[in-house]
């Protein structure tokens, strides 16, 4: 994972991931009639980070189904622009 304030400013950082969190959703995984394997996770997660630059985001996703579509595009990223302070070289 690379800082995304930083990709877009062309610095370099190192990243360090914070607090996770699940929710609590039960779901069951099945083989469909190709014999393929489905898993519909529709609990969310969610990553803190910060860069060794200050700026702070916060991922949230689903995990997608590795057979089809399901949760592919259930992937969101929050800056935290009030809340950073950027370090210079």
């Amino acid at each position: 994972m690379k800082c995304p304030v930083c990709v877009d400013i062309d610095k370099k950082s190192q990243v360090f991931p914070g607090v996770t969190s699940v929710t609590c959703m039960g779901f069951q995984p099945y083989y469909d009639e190709d014999g393929k394997f489905h898993s519909h996770d529709p609990n969310w997660h969610s990553c803190s980070f910060r860069c060794s630059r200050g700026h702070e985001w916060i991922r949230n996703w689903r995990p997608g189904c590795l057979s089809c579509d399901y949760g592919k595009d259930e992937d969101k990223i929050t800056i935290r622009k009030d809340d950073f302070m950027e370090y210079d070289d």
